[in-house]
């Protein structure tokens, strides 16, 4: 391929750099998750007349409803999924299995993660995967 410059660039190299970029991206979406999770716990969005955190954040940032609510869901739950957490962190998952995460343990009572008597929080995949065969993280 070649750029606006005149420069060929292999599609190995832009591969690459498609990696580095979500890697940068994903590292944003976790700022952001926090913060709009910051932001959930004050008033502002109530005294700019929006009714939720989430649809404030949906006018504001120029976001879907949905997506609003994923970067919410995240941020609230960071705590409760330090290794995934790190794993987006270190390009080891994306943001958006993050919110899979996040969203399911917002969905599901804490009670019925429990599977034993040491497994007090769920086992989730870190990478997607066609089969059934997946390695999991646990997060505690």
């Amino acid at each position: 391929m070649t750029l606006g410059c005149g420069v060929v660039v292999s599609g190995e190299l832009l591969g690459y750099k498609l990696m580095g970029l979500r890697l940068a991206i994903d590292s944003l979406e976790l700022e952001f998750a926090q913060t709009a999770a910051e932001f959930a716990h004050t008033n502002e969005y109530d005294e700019q007349g929006s009714t939720s955190p989430i649809d404030w954040i949906r006018h504001t940032c120029h976001m879907t409803s949905t997506t609003a609510a994923n970067c919410l869901a995240v941020g609230e739950n960071l705590e409760r999924l330090p290794e995934s957490f790190q794993a987006v962190k270190s390009g080891e998952i994306g943001f958006a299995h993050l919110t899979v995460m996040a969203r399911t343990m917002n969905a599901v009572p804490d009670r019925l993660w429990s599977t034993g008597p040491t497994a007090d929080r769920p086992t989730f995949p870190t990478s997607s995967c066609s089969g059934a065969c997946c390695r999991t993280r646990r997060n505690g």
